[in-house]
C-alpha cells in the first residue's frame, strides 16, 4: 500500500509545517496545513478502505487465485461484479474531495472523528481567499492543529 504510505507521510509533514507556522504567528498557514494534514491522514486510510473493498469484491474466501479477472463478463464472478456495481461505486472509489467530513463518512470514522473534522474542514476555505470575512487567533488556530492531531491519531491506529 505505497500509495497510502505516501499520503499518510505527507499528512505528518504537513502537520509540522502547521506547528511551525503556529510557533510563527502565520495563523493562515498554520491552520490551512492543518486541515491539509487531517485530509491527507484521512485519504490515507480511504486508500486502505479503497482496496480492502476492491479485494472483497473481486475475490471470494479460499481462492487466492479466483479463475476470472475482477471485471470479467462471463463466468459467476462477472456476475457478482455486475449485481454489486452500486455497492462497488459507492465503496470502493476515492472521494477526490476537500471535505473531511465526508471523507470521514465515507471511511465509517467514528461520531468523535466526524465532529473533529466539522471543526476542521472550513479552514481549507477561509484560510484561502480574502474576501471571507472570518477572523480567528492563535487560540482558534492552536485547537485546529489539536483536532487535526486528533483525526491523525485514529488514523494511525486504524493503519496499524
Amino acid at each position: 500500500m505505497r500509495e497510502a504510505q505516501a499520503w499518510w507521510k505527507k499528512a505528518k509533514g504537513d502537520l509540522d509545517v502547521a506547528k511551525y507556522n503556529l510557533d510563527g504567528d502565520m495563523l493562515d498557514a498554520a491552520a490551512f496545513f492543518a486541515q491539509q494534514a487531517a485530509e491527507k491522514a484521512l485519504k490515507s486510510l480511504q486508500n486502505i478502505v479503497r482496496h480492502k473493498t476492491i479485494y472483497n469484491l473481486t475475490c471470494f474466501p479460499g481462492m487466492s487465485n479466483p479463475p476470472y479477472s475482477p471485471f470479467s463478463k462471463g463466468g459467476f464472478r462477472g456476475i457478482f461484479i455486475r449485481s454489486y456495481a452500486g455497492y462497488y461505486k459507492k465503496f470502493a472509489k476515492f472521494e477526490k474531495t476537500h471535505d473531511l467530513v465526508l471523507i470521514a463518512k465515507h471511511i465509517g470514522a467514528p461520531e468523535k472523528v466526524i465532529a473533529l473534522t466539522e471543526k476542521i474542514t472550513p479552514f481549507y476555505t477561509i484560510t484561502r481567499y480574502p474576501d471571507v470575512e472570518i477572523s480567528y487567533d492563535k487560540r482558534e488556530v492552536s485547537s485546529i492543529i489539536e483536532a487535526s492531531e486528533e483525526v491523525m491519531e485514529w488514523v494511525k491506529r486504524e493503519l496499524d
